[in-house]
């Protein structure tokens, strides 16, 4: 008997897949283009993505839910990224991960990708950019798995 997307346990109800939970987002191909490591703990993923908005791209602290493999008929296990970088002009996406031991959906596919690549992602979802108060300081709290939401993007 094939198996149902209800049967995911991760979304159980295919939540991600509806039109609530979609609006504004696209669901599209992204193509590796090169992975680097940049630090002892990040690898850095450039690829190449076709969006019908750019403009939606284009704002800080936006997010995607990249897609890992999945048996066939069920929806594949997923988890959101931070976009440290996007270019409108080429459609280039540059996502950080941290580098771990063991097994993971991101770790997984990172070490089986190479330049040619390619991986299904939603998105562009905004997350929340605190107000900033020009002379003040702030303490910001965060594992190694932050470190790309809170590193200030490097010049567009």
């Amino acid at each position: 008997m094939a198996a149902d997307k209800r049967d995911s346990v991760e979304d159980r109800n295919d939540t991600l897949s509806k039109a609530d939970h979609m609006r504004g987002l696209e669901r599209l191909q992204m193509q590796v283009r090169t992975i680097t490591r940049p630090n002892a703990i990040m690898l850095r993923v450039t690829g190449t993505i076709q969006s019908q908005d750019t403009a939606a791209w284009a704002v800080p602290n936006v997010a995607v839910r990249l897609e890992g493999a999945s048996p066939e008929g069920i929806r594949p296990t997923s988890r959101v990224y931070t976009i440290r970088r996007f270019n409108a002009a080429s459609g280039t996406v540059v996502i950080d991960f941290v580098d771990h031991d063991g097994s993971s959906p991101a770790m997984d596919w990172l070490r089986a990708a190479q330049p040619g690549a390619r991986i299904w992602l939603t998105g562009p979802r905004p997350h929340f950019l605190p107000a900033h108060l020009s002379g003040h300081r702030a303490v910001v709290l965060a594992d190694d798995t932050a470190i790309p939401a809170l590193e200030p993007p490097s010049p567009r």
